[in-house]
């Protein structure tokens, strides 16, 4: 059985990835519009927003405090840098990602039951 449909699957050339992005961008045109393309992206930038100014605000206050007195800034005090910006990123956002989760399972649950 998986050998025929790995030999199936052999038989249809690849569809390049090209072709398939214009045609993924066509039908959704034709289907929903313009705005089709941005349809569901407010809840991600509403959350990616403050995710990326938390690690960035971070990053660049831990850099501040690890640069040595001569100017420098290792590439390990680098590292550590990006690493506790990181840390900080996910003690706040980690909850926003969480509330996310639970409401689309809600508005799951609820189609779910109206049909």
């Amino acid at each position: 059985m998986l050998a025929a449909m790995v030999v199936k699957a052999a038989d249809k050339p690849p569809e390049p990835p090209k072709q398939f992005a214009l045609d993924c961008f066509r039908k959704t045109y034709a289907a929903e519009g313009y705005f089709g393309m941005y349809r569901g992206s407010g809840v991600n930038i509403l959350l990616i927003t403050p995710e990326k100014a938390i690690k960035l605000a971070c990053n660049d206050m831990f850099r501040h405090y690890l640069t040595l007195k001569d100017g420098t800034l290792p590439i390990p005090r680098q590292m550590l840098a990006g690493g506790m910006a990181g840390a900080c990123q996910i003690v706040v956002t980690t909850p926003m990602e969480l509330l996310k989760i639970q409401m689309q399972d809600a508005v799951t649950m609820v189609m779910t039951c109206l049909t």
